[in-house]
């Protein structure tokens, strides 16, 4: 893949990924956390799934694609558990910027995961920057020594960015053996299965209470599937196969911008001084931790990752 091709890929997932806070806080105001989720994974699965026949592209059957759903699982499901559960209790924007600690869970876990892969003094340094930035989010409630519904759902936000950290990891050596777009068909079973079961089991009652009619809720959920899962996670897996997870993990770097601004705009939110703060910290961490001044959007065949 030529670098303008991946550049692109980078500049649509980033604005789709933007607009995917703004588009849970809606569709919250209309449906239950997990129901939403569920939409939102069954909506991919048909977008993905419609998109391969199209392409006349293969449903391929086997272990890989059991390893995919079960990612899927973790990935997508367990993920979006935390990140719609989370938003019920904090602003988009802040959602955004807590979820840009992604990458810093990569570089915790890579050890872990691919052991030839080690932390150097540098990626050390950004995560303990990152982690301070984290610190500055809270130090309200911690000063204060009070727990408020808002220290839930940044905590259930940091849980779904460790749950994307761990997959995108091992997402990075499946593809090797699995097609980016079937990866996301097969993914989006598992997160399926797993929302759905949740959902049944502690939201059943709330289900008579849905409105179906057309409104901003449905359109919500269309977009989350369509624009921020099926076609900018295809397009993030290409990313990973051919940059690496580390360097497709930058796209967490630029969300929080798309989101701020439209959370600006759109609801009139605005960050307090130490959620702006911890962000800032976070997003310094990101470039200490991928070098920034140095950073290059080479082909992973060219670059000495493996």
């Amino acid at each position: 893949m030529s670098k303008s091709r991946s550049l692109l890929y980078f500049c649509l997932v980033v604005l789709a990924w933007g607009g995917s806070f703004l588009g849970i806080h809606y569709s919250l105001e209309h449906f239950p956390p997990f129901l939403a989720a569920f939409f939102r994974s069954a909506v991919c699965f048909l977008a993905v799934a419609a998109f391969m026949i199209f392409k006349k592209l293969r449903f391929r059957y086997g272990r890989y694609s059991l390893y995919s759903a079960g990612i899927g699982m973790i990935g997508m499901g367990l993920a979006w558990i935390f990140l719609f559960w989370g938003e019920m209790y904090i602003p988009p924007a802040l959602a955004s910027i807590i979820n840009s600690t992604v990458p810093i869970f990569i570089v915790i876990l890579t050890p872990f995961l691919t052991p030839q892969d080690k932390l150097t003094p540098q990626k050390i340094i950004g995560v303990l920057v990152g982690f301070s930035g984290v610190l500055v989010i809270f130090w309200p409630n911690i000063a204060s020594l009070s727990v408020s519904p808002s220290v839930l759902g940044m905590t259930l936000i940091f849980g779904m960015a460790a749950s994307y950290g761990s997959s995108i990891l091992v997402v990075r050596r499946l593809l090797k053996h699995i097609e980016p777009t079937a990866n996301i068909f097969y993914q989006s079973i598992g997160a399926m299965i797993i929302l759905w079961c949740v959902s049944f089991s502690l939201e059943k009652e709330a289900w008579a209470r849905v409105d179906w009619s057309l409104h901003t809720g449905l359109l919500a959920v269309a977009y989350l599937g369509i624009v921020a899962s099926a076609m900018a996670f295809v397009l993030f897996n290409q990313i990973i196969k051919h940059v690496g997870s580390i360097q497709a993990g930058m796209v967490t770097l630029c969300v929080p911008f798309v989101s701020i601004i439209l959370d600006m705009i759109i609801l009139k939110s605005f960050l307090n001084f130490y959620q702006m703060a911890g962000g800032l910290l976070i997003l310094l961490s990101l470039g200490i931790i991928n070098n920034l001044l140095a950073f290059s959007w080479k082909p992973r065949e060219a670059a000495t990752e493996k």
